[in-house]
């Protein structure tokens, strides 16, 4: 039968290739669990790439709170040939707290949502080109200040000093530890959760939908004959036994009475 033709993959099939390739992504992601892996695995790279993005949040922060005045105007000194910044003025601060956690919402929102996207993609290819995609996006603003910036504004961002943050010093290597831990541990739980509520979901409803497509008795076809669908099997090995048979007796010869 078709469906028989499509479940068992067969390479002479000439109809419903879209359902076949369907079970065959169906079966490739339910194989010795090789697609949740690599959508864990996916979630958690995501998940670095967010995190390097927030503790670049983080530090600018720091850095903007350590060199915030009370005064209405900034002050950048000329240090070699290198711009550092003194202090800012409170509306340059706000306005730049502001983008901050514009830039924090942002980026949870597309953790959020990417790693929901990746849990729920089931074809393997899909979903390391997604995985890459997410990583362009991330990549998107840089890519669009390097090709359409303005000349000026690359050039003061390339000569002036970057800020340091309100905890440089001499614990900067116990921040750094406490930092990577907590990375760590977020990871953690973050992979955690999208397995939990999304990717063991998905996967039995794989193994479901793998067994509503290709379980039970498959030897079957559904005519239609006047508008009255009808149901008839396929037995398709009583009738190759036949065939033998026949094929057998023809090969004997007559037989004498």
């Amino acid at each position: 039968s078709l469906i028989a033709a499509v479940c068992d993959g067969s390479p002479l099939l000439t109809n419903a290739e879209a359902q076949a390739q369907v079970v065959e992504d169906i079966e490739s992601y339910v194989t010795s669990n090789a697609g949740p892996a690599l959508s864990l695995l996916s979630i958690f790279l995501w998940f670095l790439v967010i995190a390097g993005e927030l503790e670049e949040v983080c530090g600018f922060v720091s850095g903007v709170l350590k060199v915030a005045s009370t005064e209405r105007k900034s002050v950048i000194e000329i240090e070699g040939d290198k711009l550092k910044i003194v202090s800012l003025s409170y509306p340059r601060v706000v306005l730049l707290l502001v983008t901050s956690f514009v830039r924090v919402g942002i980026a949870v929102f597309l953790f959020v949502f990417g790693a929901y996207w990746l849990a729920l993609t089931w074809n393997i290819e899909e979903l390391v080109l997604n995985a890459a995609a997410l990583e362009f996006v991330m990549s998107l603003d840089e890519l669009l200040f390097a090709a359409f910036g303005p000349l000026t504004a690359k050039a003061l961002v390339r000569n002036t000093e970057a800020l340091t943050g309100l905890h440089a010093g001499n614990s900067k290597a116990k921040k750094l530890y406490a930092n990577q831990l907590i990375a760590v541990l977020f990871s953690i739980v973050a992979v955690a959760v999208a397995g939990i509520l999304v990717v063991l979901p998905n996967l039995n409803q794989m193994n479901s939908l793998s067994e509503m497509l290709c379980g039970g008795d498959l030897n079957f076809v559904y005519l239609n004959l006047e508008g009255f669908p009808q149901r008839a099997a396929t037995e398709i090995q009583s009738k190759e036994a036949g065939r033998r048979k026949k094929t057998s007796a023809e090969s004997s010869g007559p037989i004498a009475r």
